[in-house]
Parts: structure tokens; C-alpha cells; sequence
């Protein structure tokens, strides 16, 4: 074995367009490049999310484009408004830089789940339709997504992101097929020792990491805006819970990302020690 290891570390979620990015979008980027990361997916929650993704996607090297409706935006949208959605969506999919269908989901704080549900259904529509993987939201309503993936049918592949559940969820995830991405939230003091036990359990090539930023910021760094450099402070938080080194779980998350979304290599990785 060589005496150096290659370091390189993707951040599957991070909405580098947010506004909070605004002033110095750049050097967030170049922070992020400087801990190793190598790619970023950036997936949208609405249509203006959507071609702003895309947008930014063309504009920067190593950023890739998700498009979709979140939850927050799926309840607001009759049958016309996500016709509507579903046309302008189609077409942004075919755009060379959309790597994947999301983000969509369910969440318990955005209203009725039926509200819900349809955008939900005619995104996983997309997603065959287009062959791209999914990412999902899901906050506390798994039963019901589970429930609405299975009643669509065939196999999808994707990613539950932000994953909060435990090994019971993760179990399930895992059954249909599915990755898990698991970011700053597994740091926190309070209310993750199911979430913990889920990251020791989840298989290495089933697993990805993700920031959410400018949400989210893992600690030690809570109360400030979160960057897809912190991907790093994640990796070496579950790397220590696993046992294993930050290289294995860096070259894992990695591997499994640009497997996932068909990201190319080489995209900025440096050599170290």
C-alpha cells in the first residue's frame, strides 16, 4: 500500500443557492474544496429552487443540480399548479447537470400527509421516467412514505436524507433499496442515541453524508451557519462511532455517492499522508 491515501469526501445535500450563501458563495466553496470535498449535490425544494439549481450547477465545477417540491411547497400546490410543475420539472431533468429527483418527502410539520402525497407521487413518476435517483425528506411520517413507495410500484434507487429514524426505520430504508444519507443532526447531545445506533449499523455501501447546510451545523459548531465543509466534522464524528479510520469511511461515502448520482472522478482530490 502507497504511503499516501487520497482524501475525498462528497456532500450529498447542501443547498449551496440558499440566500444565506449570498455574499461569499464562492469561498464557501472553496473552504468546502480545502476539507477535501469534491462534489456537492444541490437539490432544490420548489421550481425557482429548481432552476436556480441548475443555474449554479452550470456556473461551478464539482456542483451537480437535484430538482424538486418539498413538502412546504407540495401543500400549496393544487392539480394545475402541479401539472404545471410536472412540465417545467420534465424538461429541467434533461439537463445535463441534474444528477437526481428531490428533494420530496413528507413531513409532519407541512399539513395534511394527502396534501402531500400527490407531488410525492408524480416526482417518483419522474424519477422513473428520467431513470435518475431520488432523495427524500421525511420527517417523523416514514409509515407513510414507505406506504407510498411501495404503492408506486417498481424499485426506486435514491437516498432518505437527513435521516433521523433508527434501526427500525433503517431497516426498512435498507429493504427497498435504498441509501442513507446522515448529517450534522447524529452530533447532537440530545435525542440521537437511536439515530447513533442507526449509524453504527448501517451498511458501508449503503451509506452517504450530507450537511444540509446552511442548516443544521453539527456540533461544535451549533448556532452558526452551516457549509458543506463541515462534511468533514461529520465524517470524523461517525468514523470514531463506527471504530474505523476517516480515510475508510471518506473513500466508502464517497464511492457510494458517485455510484449513486453517476458523478465523475477527479474532481479536485489532493494526496495526504
Amino acid at each position: 500500500m502507497s504511503d499516501h491515501q487520497v482524501i475525498e469526501i462528497i456532500d450529498t445535500h447542501c443547498h449551496l443557492d440558499d440566500k444565506a450563501f449570498n455574499e461569499d458563495r464562492v469561498a464557501v466553496w472553496e473552504r468546502a474544496q480545502a476539507a477535501d470535498v469534491v462534489a456537492i449535490v444541490n437539490p432544490a425544494s420548489n421550481l425557482d429552487d429548481s432552476r436556480a439549481t441548475v443555474k449554479l450547477a452550470h456556473e461551478t465545477v464539482g456542483v451537480f443540480a437535484a430538482i424538486g417540491i418539498h413538502p412546504h411547497a407540495a401543500v400549496e400546490m393544487n392539480a394545475q399548479k402541479l401539472a404545471e410543475a410536472e412540465k417545467v420539472l420534465g424538461e429541467l431533468s434533461k439537463d445535463q447537470t441534474v444528477v437526481a429527483i428531490g428533494e420530496f418527502g413528507f413531513d409532519s410539520k407541512n399539513g395534511s400527509t394527502e396534501a402531500q402525497k400527490p407531488a410525492v407521487q408524480m416526482l417518483l413518476k419522474l424519477a422513473r421516467a428520467q431513470e435518475l435517483p431520488i432523495i427524500l425528506h421525511c420527517r417523523d411520517l416514514y409509515k407513510e412514505l414507505f406506504a407510498t413507495l411501495d404503492e408506486a410500484g417498481s424499485k426506486h434507487t435514491g437516498v432518505v436524507h437527513s435521516f433521523t429514524g433508527g434501526p427500525a426505520e433503517l431497516e426498512q430504508i435498507l429493504k427497498r433499496g435504498l441509501h442513507v444519507a446522515f448529517g450534522g443532526i447524529v452530533t447532537f447531545d440530545k435525542k440521537t442515541e437511536q439515530l447513533r445506533e442507526a449509524a453504527m449499523q448501517c451498511p458501508l455501501d449503503r451509506m452517504l453524508l450530507e450537511t444540509d447546510s446552511p442548516y443544521l451545523t453539527p456540533v461544535p459548531r451549533r448556532g452558526r451557519r452551516n457549509e458543506p465543509a463541515e462534511v468533514a466534522t461529520i465524517c470524523d464524528f461517525i468514523a470514531k462511532l463506527r471504530g474505523i479510520s476517516y480515510a475508510e469511511l471518506a473513500r466508502a461515502t464517497t464511492q457510494n455517492a458517485r455510484r449513486l448520482f453517476s458523478l465523475p472522478d477527479g474532481l479536485g482530490a489532493r494526496k495526504t499522508q
